[in-house]
């Protein structure tokens, strides 16, 4: 963290405390009320705005917040006191164990050969630890080690820690514009009756790969927003969007025909993306095309076969 440190400024904790305290008072009073914790840890504080959850259940938990030295002492959030400045990508070990650690969207602003040390850190501090980090291509400030959740299941497994994804599923459809921190959420204890006690009936102790489809529209809006201009700009793609339009599967065929048929989905997903984004309630589509972009675009996948045995037809 210490060759990104300038990022880090009041602006840039102001610009997530919005979204960070409606997390914050969504997750932590349920974390506080199951767990009973008498101390909590927050790796990667900020401005601790996670511990003034806890500490508004309960304000006699001891808490204890890490982060750079960056940090604006007079922006805190919890006292003073409370807050330790410290170089995450160095090796912590504190004196006691805390009954709950929690790191939420820190990780992936750590350097990749730092990650162990950093997960050395938290599972030193606590048994119990709630953790979040951002997936590939989610994006932000120094995001340096974007990684799926598996990344992480295996490298706390490593260390001897059960990881499940029950309070992503409890908080599924309640994280608004945070979403993100909801999909990325996992609990990795060392007991199997912490998980328990946080379950709802019928959960399962298994973690998938997943997207929110709040956080990912976002994204496909902002890549939208660029096809408009190359539209714009671009000579070839307004030829083949203006083909789409008259439904003149022919001209489209014989301009694609030289063409691998992976090499055309990856030349032209851009497009699908933006016909389904921008004008999905006109079925202008030659129906090949349509049932590439919308098996892809909403998720299903296919394989080659299938996917050829479409583009026959």
């Amino acid at each position: 963290m210490s060759e990104h440190v300038i990022a880090y400024s009041g602006a840039f904790y102001e610009n997530m405390k919005k979204g960070n305290t409606e997390i914050a008072n969504l997750i932590m009073p349920y974390i506080v009320e199951k767990l009973s914790p008498l101390s909590v840890l927050d790796a990667g504080c900020g401005q601790g705005i996670f511990l003034r959850a806890c500490l508004a259940v309960d304000e006699n938990i001891k808490v204890l917040g890490i982060d750079g030295d960056y940090v604006e002492r007079d922006k805190l959030l919890i006292n003073p006191k409370y807050f330790m400045a410290y170089n995450l990508e160095n090796p912590l070990k504190l004196n006691e164990k805390y009954d709950i650690a929690i790191s939420f969207e820190v990780a992936e602003h750590i350097e990749e050969k730092y990650a162990d040390i950093f997960i050395d850190t938290l599972t030193n501090a606590s048994d119990t630890i709630f953790f979040s980090a951002a997936i590939p291509y989610q994006g932000g400030t120094n995001h340096v080690n974007e990684q799926w959740q598996s990344y992480w299941k295996e490298k706390f497994e490593a260390r001897g820690y059960i990881v499940s994804d029950c309070l992503k599923r409890k908080f599924w459809n309640q994280g608004g514009h945070m979403s993100y921190r909801i999909n990325n959420l996992l609990v990795c204890c060392k007991s199997r009756k912490t998980i328990f006690m946080l379950e709802n009936d019928n959960d399962k102790l298994e973690i998938v790969n997943t997207v929110h489809p709040h956080s990912w529209l976002q994204r496909i809006d902002e890549k939208n927003n660029k096809i408009y201009a190359l539209e714009k700009d671009n000579e070839t793609l307004r030829w083949l969007l203006g083909r789409m339009a008259d439904g003149d599967v022919k001209a489209i065929k014989e301009y694609l025909a030289g063409m691998p048929i992976w090499k055309v989905i990856d030349k032209y997903m851009d497009i699908f993306e933006y016909i389904y984004r921008v004008d999905r309630e006109h079925i202008f589509l030659p129906g090949y095309l349509k049932n590439i972009y919308s098996t892809i675009i909403l998720g299903g996948g296919m394989t080659e076969s299938v996917l050829l045995n479409i583009w026959k037809h």
